[in-house]
C-alpha cells in the first residue's frame, strides 16, 4: 500500500510575483517555494509545511514592500511633477 502524500501549497506564483516586485524578499520566497516539492518527495511533510509557511511569509513581505515602494515612487513623482509644471516657460 502506498502512502497518500499530504497536499502542501508551494506559493510559487506569489513568490515569482514578489521576486519581480521586490527581489530582496522575492528570491528567498522562490527558494522556499522550490523546497516544498523536494521535501514532499523526500517524505518530509513537516519540512514541506515549514518551507511553505516560509515561502508564504517571504512572498507576502515582497508583495507588501513591492507595492508600497511603487506607491511611494508614484506619490513622489506626482508631487515633483506638479511642483515643476508652473516653472516651465509658456509657449506662445
Amino acid at each position: 500500500m502506498s502512502q497518500v502524500q499530504p497536499r502542501v501549497e508551494s506559493h510559487l506564483r506569489a513568490a515569482l510575483v514578489a521576486a519581480v516586485l521586490f527581489f530582496p524578499f522575492g528570491i528567498p520566497a522562490v527558494v522556499c517555494a522550490a523546497r516544498v516539492d523536494d521535501r514532499l518527495r523526500d517524505g518530509d511533510p513537516a519540512g514541506a509545511r515549514r518551507a511553505s509557511e516560509q515561502a508564504r511569509l517571504w512572498s507576502r513581505l515582497g508583495l507588501v514592500f513591492g507595492v508600497g515602494t511603487l506607491l511611494i515612487v508614484l506619490v513622489v513623482w506626482l508631487f515633483f511633477s506638479m511642483r515643476l509644471e508652473p516653472t516651465l516657460p509658456a509657449i506662445r
